[in-house]
This record gives C-alpha cells, structure tokens and sequence, in this order.
C-alpha cells in the first residue's frame, strides 16, 4: 500500500456499556482510534424507507493492515458518521478495505 495515498484523517469509535444514574446500561460511542485512510466514493442514490426520503451513500476507506477495527465500530470523516457494512483484508497490499455507509440522522 502506498501511504502517499492516505490523505484523509478519520476517527473510529467503538460502542463501549456504561450505567447511568438509574442503573441502565447504556451503549455510547467513545473515540478508539484515529489513523490516516484513503477515502473513495462507491456511490450513492435515493431511496424511499418507510414514506421518507434517504441519501445512502457509500464510502470506501483504506487503512492500514495493523488498524483495530471492528465492524461494529463507526467511523467519523469530515463531520458525518458512517457505519461499517464490512471489512477485508488485502495481505498483498498491506491494508484493510472498510465500506461503509453514511448513517442518517
């Protein structure tokens, strides 16, 4: 992998159980890693869910081999939120291909 091509600086969060004041347990995303990725655009449409209109765009962001990531992590790049669909492993190059999709808000 060429790290000339990692340009983008992306956050990952991972969902960590906490108790609240009422004795709930209560998931939150607390920051886990941040690290340099390649951002590629894997398309996007509209798409009508439940009589509202939604903007599911794909991300695809490679990172290196060593990065902790799970897929039950989320991703933070230039202040949206993306959830991870899935994660390969390329041994040959070195890196971890994520795709990815925009969450809605």
């Amino acid at each position: 992998m060429r790290c000339g091509l990692l340009r983008e600086s992306i956050d990952i969060y991972r969902p960590v159980n906490t108790q609240n004041e009422f004795g709930e347990m209560v998931q939150e995303y607390k920051i886990w890693y941040c690290t340099r990725a390649r951002a590629v655009s894997n398309g996007g449409s509209r798409a009508l869910v439940n009589t509202e209109i939604s903007y599911p765009y794909r991300k695809v962001f490679e990172v290196h081999q060593y990065v902790d990531v799970r897929e039950t992590d989320v991703i933070h790049w230039m202040g949206k939120k993306y959830r991870i669909l899935s994660i390969e492993l390329d041994r040959t190059q070195m890196k971890k291909v994520i795709t990815t999709e925009e969450i809605d808000e």
